[in-house]
């Protein structure tokens, strides 16, 4: 899971789709209304991921990577040593493995901003809420 981002998802509900698929990785994905400040993943029709965008600021809808990921062991192999972003170093080499998309609607923020941390402080009821509704 990424630490700067809160996604509401059923994680046991990705998980059966990690396995439905035989994905060596497998990331939530949130569709916003504006993708400006975000890269979007692109998928064909099976959820297979086989792109990814970087940030084009351009105002437009599109799916985003929600940060929370289930792995195969595999995966360890492709990890270079020293620092590495998942995002940048690691899934676009790693396309053509089995890298599966799972499409989430639950409350999504991402407090990469000042203005979005600021807004996740007034959200801090909702955000309770909406992880303890995923337990019970």
């Amino acid at each position: 899971m990424n630490g700067d981002s809160f996604l509401q998802l059923d994680f046991c509900q990705l998980l059966r789709f990690h396995r439905e698929h035989g994905a060596m990785i497998s990331m939530a994905v949130r569709r916003v209304p504006e993708a400006t400040r975000y890269g979007t993943v692109q998928l064909d029709a099976n959820s297979r991921v086989i792109g990814f965008c970087e940030k084009s600021g351009a105002q437009i809808p599109g799916l985003v990577n929600g940060g929370v990921y289930v792995f195969d062991r595999a995966i360890l192999q492709h990890i270079p040593d020293g620092p590495a972003s998942l995002e940048k170093d690691v899934f676009p080499r790693l396309l053509q493995h089995r890298v599966y998309a799972f499409e989430q609607h639950g409350m999504f923020i991402d407090i990469g901003t000042p203005e979005d941390y600021a807004r996740a402080q007034t959200l801090g009821p909702s955000l309770r809420q909406a992880a303890l509704g995923e337990l019970q």
